[in-house]
């Protein structure tokens, strides 16, 4: 039978699930309200006061509106930061395994971005910040997307997902904390191409927290994943890297600044390539300690399957799930017709 404190807490997800929604729709609302400064500020100037905007009130707004939901504050997930374990090394070796099965997914959702779609940006939309604008290349430009990618979303993001939510789910299941929490994080991308990849991604530091009980070694991996995400978008936003790309198809000769863009792509490919074979090796090595070092069951009075048949028959959650995903939904509809 379900206890009225597990549908307290499959509520409170549902909520959380809605303030993800409404930080989206927030932060859209202002970019469309941004927009009438359109010819009174120049385009850099507005990219990033509207880049700005949208941190806060996605990651200001969902941190805020999250914690109220969980009734939990700064005090309460501290103690995550001073843990102090010794086996720190090796849990941020979960970053391997961790960027190989999300490169996996990615490359299944890029790969049916381009054959059902025909969608030329699947490949750069998998890497993007969860506050995401067109930066364009200038250098300083570059450096704010990379202290996005780099430094705020894996300090923040952690402390949202791993910090508040799993810390707030798990007396209710171990398991079931990881699960809620990288669902949650998938959600709060905002977009299709990266709802399967950050999920997985979600999964592996969601273990670590458990594993650890710290936020010290997810943070450190999602830094990781993160500024190798930030290199792939600078290389495949340089001009040079476009013009070598289209030249090469074309069979017209490339200058030298060409050629060592388009050397520097395929190295990186190439790297990904080998970071996915040896992640595939490493998930094989790490499910064996899994089996070993699985979450213990430390919510008893309810099954995996009462827990999952509780939650999504919560309306707060399924209200909050089915606005998250038509919002996902429309701006692939959108970008599709716009392209069009």
């Amino acid at each position: 039978m379900v206890t009225a404190e597990f549908k307290k807490c499959t509520m409170q997800t549902g909520l959380a699930v809605i303030v993800i929604f409404a930080t989206r729709i927030l932060a859209e609302l202002a970019a469309l309200g941004l927009g009438f400064l359109d010819g009174v500020m120049n385009d850099t100037a507005l990219y990033y006061l509207s880049s700005i905007v949208s941190i806060i009130i996605i990651y200001g707004g969902g941190v805020f509106g999250t914690s109220l939901v969980y009734k939990k504050s700064f005090r309460d997930i501290k103690p995550c930061y001073n843990n102090k374990d010794k086996r720190l090394g090796k849990a941020v070796s979960w970053v391997v395994p961790g960027y190989g099965a999300g490169q996996i997914m990615n490359i299944a959702v890029i790969a049916i971005s381009f054959l059902i779609f025909g969608d030329p940006n699947a490949v750069a939309n998998t890497f993007n910040p969860v506050t995401s604008g067109d930066a364009g290349t200038q250098i300083i430009n570059i450096i704010f997307l990379v202290f996005q990618l780099s430094i705020l979303a894996p300090v923040v993001e952690e402390y949202w997902f791993r910090g508040i939510i799993q810390t707030s789910v798990e007396p209710y299941g171990y398991g079931y904390s990881i699960m809620v929490s990288s669902f949650l994080f998938a959600l709060a991308h905002g977009n299709v191409h990266q709802f399967c990849y950050t999920f997985v991604l979600g999964l592996v530091l969601g273990y670590v927290r458990y594993a650890t009980g710290s936020l010290v070694a997810g943070t450190i991996i999602h830094f990781i994943v993160n500024s190798l995400s930030a290199v792939a978008l600078v290389i495949m936003s340089l001009e040079t890297t476009v013009e070598a790309v289209h030249k090469t198809s074309i069979g017209a000769a490339l200058t030298g600044e060409e050629q060592a863009s388009l050397a520097a792509l395929v190295a990186w490919m190439i790297f990904i390539f080998i970071m996915i074979i040896v992640g595939i090796a490493s998930a094989i090595g790490k499910i064996k300690i899994l089996r070993l070092y699985r979450p213990k069951n430390n919510y008893p009075e309810l099954t995996k399957k009462e827990k999952f048949t509780a939650t999504i028959k919560n309306p707060a959650f399924i209200v909050g799930v089915v606005l998250c995903f038509a919002y996902m939904i429309l701006g692939l509809v959108l970008s599709l017709i716009m392209r069009g």
